[in-house]
């Protein structure tokens, strides 16, 4: 998986920084992956791209999972993590509290917190930072995996992560079918529907022996096959549904984690520019561009560009 060699800084998916043999093709897709973050935030027109773009945050908790559960003493991983996250959550939400009180003052902005409600909070939105509902989401998810390690309850995760992935499509995508009616995102893009089923999805690409099917071609064919297949019911759903709250239909579950499992097949990949940053900034990049997200006078391709350009600068920095 790569030379082994000392790891400084962590990444979003709070991967802990050791000396280990890396799979740099997981860090690239890390990088891969706040790009497409960057683009979610930045162009209108991405509806076009979503088929592709909306796997960033689930590639992240697969990621997570995956890594986790490669660590010898599981319950104590977690507690680091959740310690690191948690930290990270108070010094992100108190920065862009402060920001948006100054955009406040200067009139930039008509209120200082998000328009959230009481159940979006408690189902991790952010009140002063959108994009930091992942972080939230994250530590609800280190916590619940933390009470699975402890009381033993491993052994059910099989027959609930089915359940919480269909939770996902039932008050998301698909909810006019079952409700005749859309939800906010929040409901499904949330730790319950979202954080803990990629979470344990990585946790299962790492304890089922996949070195056979890795070493085949079968995801080469499946990764394209997926992504048309979203495509396709992005164009179905259209037909019945005005306005999409929650852009994350069936195939990109699936397509989320044929990424991840490119990424494992390529485990051999050689350290480059991109796995540098994606092991090293991935989390600075996630948490400082919603600072540029801010800039006016930019149509939609340069906002992206001066978006991701800034970032990598200051994080870099």
């Amino acid at each position: 998986m790569g030379s082994a060699k000392h790891i400084d800084g962590k990444d979003i998916a709070g991967n802990k920084n050791t000396e280990y043999r890396r799979n740099n093709a997981l860090d690239v897709l890390k990088f891969i992956s706040v790009i497409f973050v960057i683009l979610i935030h930045t162009l209108s027109w991405r509806d076009y791209f979503s088929p592709l773009i909306m796997c960033a945050v689930p590639i992240f908790f697969t990621i997570s999972g995956y890594c986790i559960y490669k660590e010898e003493d599981v319950s104590d991983g977690i507690v680091k993590r959740l310690k690191k996250i948690l930290y990270t959550l108070l010094f992100a939400t108190s920065f862009f509290a402060a920001l948006r009180i100054v955009l406040f003052l200067l009139g930039r902005r008509s209120s200082i917190l998000e328009d959230t409600n009481w159940l979006g909070i408690l189902l991790n939105e952010n009140p002063f930072g959108f994009h930091l509902w992942y972080l939230q989401a994250y530590i609800y998810v280190l916590i619940f995996a933390l009470f699975v390690e402890k009381m033993k309850l491993r052994k059910y995760i099989p027959y609930i992560i089915p359940i919480l992935f269909c939770g996902d499509f039932v008050v998301g995508s698909y909810s006019v079918f079952f409700f005749d009616r859309t939800f906010p995102a929040c409901y499904a893009r949330n730790f319950l529907f979202e954080g803990i089923p990629f979470f344990y999805a990585g946790f299962f690409l790492n304890k089922w022996n996949i070195d056979k099917f890795l070493k085949k071609n079968y995801l080469l064919i499946l990764a394209p096959l997926l992504l048309f297949g979203c495509m396709l019911e992005y164009h179905l759903l259209n037909d019945y549904v005005e306005t999409f709250t929650r852009r994350h239909v069936v195939c990109n579950t699936l397509l989320s984690i044929c990424l991840v499992l490119l990424a494992l097949k390529y485990s051999n990949t050689e350290e480059n520019i991109l796995s540098r940053i994606g092991r090293k900034y991935t989390t600075r990049i996630y948490l400082y561009h919603a600072v540029f997200l801010y800039v006016p006078y930019f149509t939609d391709i340069a906002k992206g560009i001066v978006v991701i350009t800034l970032s990598l600068f200051l994080t870099i920095l």
